[in-house]
């Protein structure tokens, strides 16, 4: 593994990879499936999994997913020409990618905090709990149509109650501060902490995650930052692309840093990471380096 990155070296991979576009949407794909192949040898090798595992397949799926779905979108969304409907065109989706990009870095900042931030069973066992406990009482406050709908929320309670009551048990939320432990459950919070704390606890920081993390939120949610940006790359598209393709190599990092969890903690993803082609397992470390600088 690379651990230590020149920052001129960075610089220099960073100025090819806004330059040279078509050679980082190709990296892109390939990491993707080095990524893919590599959290796939995990589940197929029916791994003991602990109780506290269970999101890790989902969430594996729903980033590679996500991540293919962005290099779709960095190559253009085809639209129909306003005066001829026949006629087609292709355009960058900004909008799009920015809102795929942070669903890319909080899913697999999920996946850290579940998984790999800790190996201390009980904080774990809390933490999945956590997560469960808030995803089914927030889905209390929908609507719902029907018979067969107002029974899953009813099931829904008995579960919330059960997840609860392990939540209070549970000696690592114990030894929390009662008003941090009163706010977790009050708020229906899915983490202990925040998603700016945990880009610090991922140590990306320098790497700008938090900043771009709040960038991309403007787009998320149609702030006016945001617009604001939209309006630049219309007047100006041609100069605004490489700060596009820019924010797009952040992802492909990301895909590099989950192989390396997974080959840190696991020993079926380490054996087929192995018999990845070697050119493609150096690119691999690279991006790897250069994130955990």
């Amino acid at each position: 593994m690379i651990n230590k990155t020149n920052a001129v070296l960075f610089k220099v991979l960073q100025d090819n990879l806004t330059s040279n576009f078509p050679s980082l949407l190709k990296d892109y794909r390939d990491v993707i499936w080095a990524q893919e192949r590599v959290h796939y040898s995990l589940f197929e090798s029916k791994y003991q999994r602990k109780p506290w595992q269970e999101q890790l397949e989902l969430l594996s799926t729903r980033f590679t997913f996500l991540n293919y779905s962005l290099c779709q979108l960095v190559e253009g969304t085809e639209v129909s020409d306003i005066k001829n409907r026949k006629d087609k065109k292709k355009v960058i989706d900004i909008n799009g990618i920015y809102v795929l990009i942070r669903a890319v870095i909080e899913t697999y900042l999920t996946i850290y905090y579940l998984n790999f931030e800790t190996k201390d069973d009980e904080q774990n066992t809390f933490r999945n709990d956590l997560y469960k406990y808030s995803g089914l009482s927030r889905r209390q406050e929908f609507e719902v149509f029907g018979k067969e709908g107002r029974k899953k929320l009813e099931d829904d309670l008995v579960i919330i109650k059960q997840l609860k009551e392990s939540i209070m048990d549970n000696g690592y939320f114990k030894r929390l501060p009662n008003e941090k432990q009163k706010k977790l459950l009050e708020r229906n919070e899915a983490r202990e902490y925040s998603w700016f704390d945990l880009i610090k606890s991922r140590g990306i920081v320098s790497m700008n995650f938090l900043t771009l993390w709040k960038l991309l939120s403007n787009h998320a949610h149609a702030e006016y930052i945001g617009t604001m940006q939209l309006n630049s790359y219309f007047t100006s598209s041609t100069e605004s692309l490489p700060g596009i393709y820019n924010i797009v190599s952040q992802p492909l990092l990301l895909v590099a840093l989950y192989i390396d969890d997974l080959i840190s903690s696991f020993t079926a993803p380490r054996i087929v990471y192995n018999t990845i082609e070697d050119d493609l397992r150096t690119k691999i470390e690279l991006f790897q380096g250069i994130i955990k600088e």
